[in-house]
């Protein structure tokens, strides 16, 4: 649309005060100054963030409730928080996320390139796909941390899959290997802002079921949404369960997994990622003949560590003992979320120091203007809370799977997420773990094989006299006995059978009737409250054993030992 000399045209003013102005066109003609359209349609671009059955008229409305400038094929980014309705209407997957909701200009009425909703008319004209400015989200949010030793692995895998980009119905099945906390996911998700690509994420764990025909229908529609989604990038987690044969998979599940990667094509790229920490799984299952290529992301070496720890230290003041280069050498097998980790922990362990020294080695000033200072003990505190991790009562968690008798096989589940998080912990890491359990029989068979729980250690009641006096004498190490107080005198007169919890409770019970008795003295005047020392004397262990039951029977006990004699004797010592 042209103006000529004379014309009106209404003029919004942004500064201190926002108003509409009229100016008068002084020139003969100029198509330098923009004109408002008669009309805009609008589609929403599909996305895995939001569904597409939510109507988004009032962010449309709160949106261009102000002038903007629009051309055909532009892509608009709306924060969903313009619509206070949004929660309400959105479904319980996004509900604890603020989306960004994406819309392209598909036509535009008129020759003008102005819009807003009083002096042009909106329409939204259903779905479409296309690609999407995830930068749009440095926008809206905060930036997050760059991790710089990160963008070596990704240029490498972008410059491994450019090429395919331009394939048109092509799918490109990438496997992308590393430890655990390696930080794969966020090299997907910088792929993705690099690419201008959807990510859609799907965790295995989800689309297993009790039967073959119930995971091939929820594959099929994964399969359909990445059809709707393109162009994406579709990333699988926890892949390796479906490749497993003790989770009893079929052939027909990866019959359909091939068939629907063949099936699937479109014009715009669709990249599909395995992501796994444990590739061998994979490779040597019949899943392994459908990858492109294979990504590995190594361990991280010595100058990668030393970099990354004196990232996540930043301007923190260390002790002149902590020695960083001998930190390195201890972190070895670390990947990138354990270095955060064992910082967070360090920094939490100097804190609780200083928060337990008293008032006069602290000097508050002091702390106040120099900061928390974190010493070699800090990270050694640190280090031993991520060397060690102790799983009590297994068979809770791990029972036989087929046998739990829960509806819809949710423990089958849990123990095949179990075992898929013990296989990925790499042997480097020094990571040991422990499970305790008074039924082994209970426990899946696929948790007792090498690479797992592979030692068994048998723990019995203490038969032998040597044994039960030595429980004796660290349970009352800290006791003040009476000199009549003889401990071999008082293993010889409890019953057989006893466990640790038994000797625990006798001598509990004994220590109860010590204070029972010192406190009858002091009320009775015989005593003084500063001079009163508790003594345990031998007549309260004999009260106590003569109302002392074993908590094992000779039946469970014969039971117990039957099951020791049932499991594998070079497994069991």
């Amino acid at each position: 649309m042209c103006l000529n000399k004379d014309d009106w045209v209404k003029i919004w003013l942004k500064g201190n005060e926002q108003h509409w102005r009229w100016a008068k066109v002084s020139s003969e003609k100029s198509k330098d100054i923009p004109t408002f359209a008669k009309g805009v349609h609008i589609s929403l671009i599909q996305s895995p963030d939001y569904t597409g059955d939510i109507d988004f008229s009032l962010i449309l409305k709160t949106y261009f409730g102000q002038p903007r400038i629009v051309m055909k094929g532009d892509v608009i980014a709306i924060h969903s928080k313009f619509d206070l309705l949004f929660y309400n209407k959105a479904k319980e997957e996004i509900r604890d996320t603020w989306p960004l909701i994406f819309f392209k200009v598909s036509r535009i009425e008129g020759d003008g390139c102005l819009l807003d909703t009083e002096n042009s008319k909106l329409y939204q004209t259903g779905t479409t796909k296309y690609f999407v400015p995830l930068s749009m989200y440095n926008y809206y949010f905060e930036n997050e941390a760059s991790i710089d030793f990160l963008h070596r692995h990704i240029e490498r895998l972008s410059n491994l899959v450019t090429p395919y980009l331009s394939l048109l119905k092509k799918v490109v099945t990438l496997l992308l290997s590393g430890p655990q906390g390696s930080g794969k996911t966020y090299i997907v998700k910088s792929l993705c802002k690099l690419w201008n690509l959807h990510l859609y994420e799907v965790d295995c764990n989800s689309i297993l079921c009790d039967t073959p025909s119930a995971t091939e229908a929820k594959l099929k529609v994964v399969f359909d949404k990445i059809t709707r989604y393109a162009p994406c990038i579709v990333l699988f987690s926890y892949f390796e369960l479906m490749c497993r044969e003790s989770n009893g998979n079929d052939p027909r599940v990866f019959e359909c997994f091939r068939k629907c990667l063949q099936e699937t094509c479109d014009e715009l790229p669709i990249i599909i990622i395995i992501e796994t920490a444990d590739p061998d799984i994979i490779l040597n299952s019949e899943f392994g003949i459908l990858f492109t290529h294979h990504f590995s992301i190594d361990y991280l070496n010595e100058i990668e560590r030393l970099e990354i720890l004196q990232l996540l230290l930043g301007q923190r003041i260390l002790s002149g003992c902590l020695d960083i280069f001998d930190l390195v050498k201890r972190t070895s097998g670390f990947v990138f979320d354990d270095l955060n980790i064992l910082v967070k922990k360090a920094i939490n362990a100097s804190y609780r120091r200083i928060s337990s020294q008293t008032q006069a080695q602290l000097n508050e000033l002091d702390v106040a203007l120099s900061g928390v200072v974190i010493t070699k003990d800090d990270f050694s505190v640190a280090l031993a809370d991520l060397h060690k991790a102790y799983n009590q009562a297994i068979d809770s968690i791990a029972p036989n799977r087929g046998k739990s008798g829960d509806s819809g096989g949710v423990m089958d589940r849990v123990v095949s997420q179990l075992l898929a998080e013990i296989d990925g912990i790499n042997k480097n890491n020094q990571v040991f773990i422990i499970g305790a359990t008074n039924r082994p029989d209970l426990l899946d068979p696929a948790l007792l094989r090498p690479g797992r729980f592979d030692r068994l250690v048998y723990v019995g009641v203490a038969e032998d006299v040597d044994s039960r006096l030595k429980i004796l004498q660290a349970l009352t190490r800290n006791f003040q006995l009476h000199e009549d107080c003889d401990l071999s005198l008082i293993e010889e007169k409890c019953p057989q059978l006893l466990t640790g919890a038994d000797f625990y409770s006798l001598c509990s019970s004994a220590m109860i009737s010590a204070i029972e008795r010192s406190v009858l003295q002091l009320e009775k005047g015989k005593a003084d409250e500063e001079s009163t020392e508790i003594e345990v004397r031998y007549e309260d262990f004999v009260n106590s054993i003569s109302s002392l039951k074993p908590s094992i029977s000779e039946k469970e006990m014969k039971k117990y030992k039957n099951i020791k004699e049932s499991l594998n004797s070079t497994q069991l010592k």
